[in-house]
């Protein structure tokens, strides 16, 4: 993977942290291959980058709406995403 190592560590870290991986003696009690990917997404801190809302226009009847409709906008499609990611795992990503 071409990336520098100390982002390889973070995120290493992370998912260390949300206990999807560590040092084990023996079988892990839950392989990563059963992960869901909105899990590991969630443990990373990761959102999909869907954009941002624009800033609105005050006094504008419009333009003041913009930015709390396009925002409504983003977090469905954030939840699209999420749910989609929730019916993958790592799995099936390897078999692929």
């Amino acid at each position: 993977m071409p990336t520098n190592p100390v982002v390889v560590r973070r995120v290493t870290a992370m998912l260390g942290k949300a206990g999807l991986v560590g040092p084990t003696r023996g079988p892990a009690d839950s392989p990563p291959d059963t992960f869901q990917l909105d899990v590991v997404l969630r443990a990373v801190d990761g959102r999909t980058k869907l954009g941002v809302p624009p800033k609105g226009v005050d006094g504008c009847p419009v333009g003041a709406k913009i930015p709390d409709t396009v925002r409504r906008a983003i977090a469905a499609a954030y939840e699209a995403a999420t749910a989609r990611l929730s019916a993958i795992s790592v799995d099936d990503l390897l078999k692929d």
